[in-house]
């Protein structure tokens, strides 16, 4: 395999100004992971969460946050490890209780520019960012120094994240699913006491969008087979899914002389 990197685009290597915000997520609230792409480091989906459960923001200092990796290992074993760091100003009873709730829980982080609107993405589903703490109060300030970092090497890196951030619980609907961009990229079914089949009645998403389905279980749960009405929905191997309770399932959408729906995953 031959490649070429270029030099990217003037003023690349400039500090980047950090939204003050971190977008974090709780492993063990994690519903279903999205999948790498082709290319290896872009995940193609969205992060899912449990009922009740919502991505979670943490300010950091912008100018303190630092986002960095190592390069270490054995000859035939090397690896990369990310690190997290920004500071928390103060010691308020609210953030006193964050670290008593969540000190060396699992984690994943998004994170980039203020102005960004792909996100970058630190801790996998197997290699999550373990969250450690110091602080100091004195003449010179009062402050605390978070870190989330991995506790073993990978050959996972940094990646890429375009899916949806939801800080609110997902829109709920019944078998018959209108997707739009007003109701997001995420929709929870509802449960079904009678086994029926679950129409796709239209969107208006832009082509390339990533859009999940969660299955609402029930004593009969809905089932979804390919259709040939507009948006065509095609699943692989032509194969049903069964919307049991929090199974997943994510299409992309394809504006060509219809809207197709083309399954993604499902897990």
């Amino acid at each position: 395999m031959s490649f070429k990197l270029n030099k990217p685009k003037s003023g690349s290597g400039a500090p980047t100004p950090k939204d003050g915000e971190a977008t974090l997520l709780l492993k063990h609230e994690i519903l279903s992971h999205p999948q790498l792409g082709a290319d290896g480091v872009t995940y193609e989906g969205s992060y899912v969460m449990k009922p009740e459960a919502t991505f979670c923001t943490l300010y950091m200092t912008p100018s303190t946050q630092e986002a960095s990796y190592e390069t270490s290992g054995d000859p035939d074993g090397r690896g990369r490890k990310n690190k997290f760091v920004g500071v928390y100003p103060g010691t308020s009873k609210e953030f006193q209780k964050f670290l008593k709730d969540h000190l060396d829980d699992d984690f994943i982080i998004l994170y980039g520019g203020c102005d960004a609107t792909e996100k970058k993405v630190m801790g996998t589903k197997c290699v999550p960012m373990k969250l450690s703490a110091t602080g100091t109060d004195n003449k010179d300030g009062n402050k605390n120094t978070l870190t989330f970092e991995e506790d073993m090497i990978t050959n996972s890196g940094i990646r890429w994240y375009n899916g949806a951030v939801s800080f609110a619980a997902y829109p709920e609907s019944g078998n018959n699913v209108a997707l739009s961009k007003e109701t997001g990229l995420i929709v929870q079914l509802t449960s079904s006491a009678v086994t029926d089949d679950i129409t796709i009645t239209g969107t208006d998403l832009t082509d390339g969008s990533i859009v999940s389905l969660i299955g609402g279980g029930g004593a009969g749960p809905s089932t979804l087979s390919n259709q040939t009405a507009e948006p065509v929905v095609l699943l692989k191997n032509a194969t049903d899914w069964i919307a049991f309770k929090d199974a997943v399932i994510d299409f992309r959408v394809v504006v060509s002389d219809k809207v197709y729906l083309v399954e993604v995953s499902r897990r």
